[in-house]
Parts: structure tokens; sequence; C-alpha cells
């Protein structure tokens, strides 16, 4: 995370539908964010190896941004990080939430990582919302963002 290479880590974009049904009588009116969770598993035999050569270079973590598109290119603000862990999963924490409302050059971007370059595993990353989501792969090439 600290090296110049991370933003070359996979990227996976996170999108937010506004829940048409709840109105003021459902008492949801006035919410503009929703709970969500999101966690980031090690998956797959080659971590365990790789972590008992070297545990803290193998510790996971993940950012979330908020990525905002031109014709200039790409900006990613961080507005969340989890701790980096030498356990199998990070995740949020409970009462994590995200706001529905983005401009319509933005999205959130989570982008798993490890502690130190040149750690590849398997993973698994869930999404669980309070609310209909899209999340898809970002296919973004490397090269555009700043």
């Amino acid at each position: 995370h600290v090296c110049p290479a991370w933003k070359r880590n996979p990227r996976f974009e996170l999108s937010l539908k506004y829940p048409l049904s709840r109105g003021a009588s459902s008492g949801g009116g006035g919410n503009k964010s929703c709970p969500v969770r999101i966690s980031l598993c090690k998956s797959g035999p080659s971590w365990r190896s790789m972590s008992r050569a070297d545990a803290v270079s193998c510790m996971v973590g993940f950012y979330v941004f908020v990525a905002s598109r031109s014709e200039a290119g790409e900006t990613l603000r961080q507005i969340y990080e989890t701790d980096f862990a030498p356990t199998a999963e990070v995740s949020t924490e409970l009462g994590f939430e995200l706001d529905y409302i983005l401009s319509a050059s933005e999205t959130y971007v989570i982008m798993p990582t490890t502690f130190e370059d040149g750690k590849l595993g398997s993973f698994v990353l869930t999404v669980a919302a309070d609310c209909d989501f899209m999340l898809t792969r970002d296919s973004a090439p490397p090269s555009s963002h700043k």
C-alpha cells in the first residue's frame, strides 16, 4: 500500500441505488446514506505458505475511494481504509455507511491490497448493503489513474 505500484491492484466499482420505496411514510425519507458491510477474505492455499514466510507483508486490507472522472483523467479521494491484519478476513466496522448520492462523474472504488508489494493470491470480496447496489470489476487501465 505504500509502494507506487499499488494503483495496479484490482479495483471494484460500487454503485448504490437509492431505494424508491423509502418515502416519508416509511420512516426513511431523510436518509442520504446506506449501511454497507464490505469484507475481504484471503482464499486458496497459497496464502498459508506466504504468510508463514512473511506474515507482515501478507497482511491484507482495502481502501474505499470516491473516483471522479473527467476529460482530464481520474482522481481518487480516499474515504476509508481498513486496518491491515494478518488474519484471513478484514471488514468495515459495524455502522459503516456510504452516501447514496454522488455526482454523475463519481463512483465508489474498492481496492484490495496487501501490506507490501508483490504478494499475490486469491481473495473474495463481499458487499452487503441495506439497499440495491451494483458491484463490478473496474477495467480502467492503470495508466489513467492519477
